[in-house]
C-alpha cells in the first residue's frame, strides 16, 4: 500500500496494473487487506487487469472493493463454453460459474462496458463451431468477448496434445508455437475463420 501511495503522491501516478491472473487466489491474505487499506486512505487512483482474472473466485465483497477502489475495467478469463474442453484445460471455470461472476460484477455497480472476457481460439480439439458458440455465450451474458490466441508452454500436458494434433516434430521452433502462428496449425482454424470471428466481435454492440 505504501508503495502505491508513494508513486501516487510523489510521482503523480494515477494508473496501476495487476498483471497476475491469480490475483484473487489468496484474496484474504493480500488482495482484500490491500483494497481495504487503500479505501481508508482514500487514494484516488485507477486499477486495470488486462491479463484476465479467475472468474470463479469473484465474490460480492471483492467486486464491491474493486468498484470502490477505482477498477475501470475487469477482464475475465473464460476460454471456452465447451464443457469437455473446460475439463481438459483444467476446469478453472464452467458456464454457470462464469454467468455468476458477470452477474456479481453487474450487481456491484460495474457496467456492461467495463466487463470483458477472453475466449481462446486454436485449442487442441477445438472446432470452429466451438469458438463461435463460446463467443455467442459471452455475448448472451451482456458483455463483450475478445479473442485470445492459444499458445502452449512446452512440457505441459496441453503442449503434448497440441504437437500431436498439429503434427509437429520436436524440437519445435519457438516461432511456430508463438500465438501469432499457433492457432492456424489447428485442423479446423485458418486465418479466414479467425477474421470472421473477429469481425463478429467487432460488430457486437452492448
Amino acid at each position: 500500500m505504501e508503495e502505491i501511495v508513494r508513486w501516487k503522491e510523489e510521482k503523480g501516478v494515477n494508473h496501476f496494473v495487476f498483471y497476475d491472473d491469480a490475483l484473487w487466489s489468496t484474496q484474504k491474505l493480500n488482495f482484500i487487506p490491500l483494497m481495504e487499506m487503500l479505501k481508508k486512505r482514500n487514494v484516488n487512483i485507477n486499477f486495470h487487469t488486462p491479463n484476465a482474472l479467475h472468474a470463479n473466485l469473484i465474490t460480492y465483497p471483492i467486486a464491491q472493493l474493486m468498484m470502490e477502489n477505482g477498477f475501470k475495467r475487469v477482464w475475465l478469463g473464460f476460454e471456452t463454453a465447451d464443457d469437455e474442453l473446460q475439463k481438459t484445460t483444467g476446469g478453472k471455470i464452467d458456464n454457470t460459474g462464469f454467468k455468476k461472476a458477470v452477474d456479481i460484477l453487474l450487481k456491484s455497480g460495474f457496467s456492461n462496458e467495463q466487463i470483458c472476457a477472453y475466449v481462446l481460439i486454436g485449442l487442441p480439439g477445438q472446432s470452429f463451431k466451438s469458438v463461435l458458440d463460446s463467443v455467442y455465450f459471452v455475448m448472451d451474458t451482456g458483455i463483450k468477448p475478445y479473442l485470445a490466441k492459444f499458445s502452449p508452454i512446452p512440457g505441459t500436458k496441453i503442449w503434448s496434445k497440441a504437437i500431436e494434433e498439429y503434427k509437429f516434430q520436436e524440437p519445435v521452433d519457438p516461432l511456430l508455437h508463438n500465438d501469432a502462428l499457433m492457432p492456424y496449425n489447428s485442423p479446423d482454424i485458418n486465418p479466414k475463420k479467425y477474421y470472421q470471428v473477429k469481425a463478429l466481435i467487432q460488430d457486437f454492440k452492448l
